[in-house]
């Protein structure tokens, strides 16, 4: 009977570490029936890296540390080797990938209600209301100028990069239960309002692909 309690245990914690692998690891650019997947790997510490995989299985591109060890196995880490997946491990992450929800098509039926030229701090709240997620970035990956402002005194943490010169234009990524990604472009510098110190205003909303994962493909 102990034997038995033990064994119990033993695969309770086994299976534990098995949902816990998976939490670290997100699809975030899926083509249903496509060639080439993309996932990013996450350990507690905030490191992050990406791998695109295809369907032989074999890696297309990555930010990842790649190494062998002493068995010959492939694998992926992340910066200073935080966390490590097996090749085989993301791969089948991949294949046994199934979208909870079916897609929304926000750009045909605008089924979020957003209207050109309205306050981002409006559009945000009902992007989020909606059921989006934001795509928060690291403050290293701030380009400077505007961004720190958005970024920290707003706290708008999912803004992806501003263009230094020009209109202004600033890009927003939101993602929703399917891991589509939502861009929204505001054009314009920086209104102080008394809402916000730095008001931004709506140009351009659509789904499309990440913008910190484009390394993986060629245009």
């Amino acid at each position: 009977m102990i034997a038995k309690v033990k064994s119990m245990i033993v695969l309770s914690m086994v299976f534990l570490v098995h949902l816990s692998a998976n939490s670290d690891m997100a699809i975030i650019d899926y083509n249903d029936g496509g060639d080439v997947q993309a996932v990013e790997i996450k350990d507690k510490r905030g490191g992050v890296c990406r791998v695109a995989m295809d369907v032989v299985p074999s890696v297309v591109q990555t930010n990842c540390i790649r190494l062998t060890n002493s068995k010959g196995i492939k694998i992926l880490c992340t910066g200073k080797k935080q966390i490590c997946k097996r090749e085989d491990e993301v791969f089948d992450f991949i294949k046994n990938y199934r979208p909870t929800s079916k897609p929304t098509n926000v750009t045909h039926n605008n089924s979020l209600k957003l209207r050109q030229g309205m306050p981002y701090s409006q559009a945000r709240e009902i992007i989020l209301d909606a059921g989006w997620q934001g795509k928060n970035i690291s403050p290293r990956d701030l380009t400077g100028g505007e961004t720190t402002e958005i970024f920290f005194d707003n706290g708008w943490r999912e803004l992806q990069d501003c263009a230094g010169t020009g209109m202004a234009y600033c890009r927003f990524e939101f993602r929703n239960i399917a891991n589509q990604t939502l861009v929204v472009i505001t054009i314009g510098e920086c209104v102080k309002t008394s809402k916000v110190k730095c008001e931004k205003y709506l140009e351009s909303w659509s789904l499309g692909r990440p913008l910190h994962s484009r390394g993986f493909y060629s245009n």
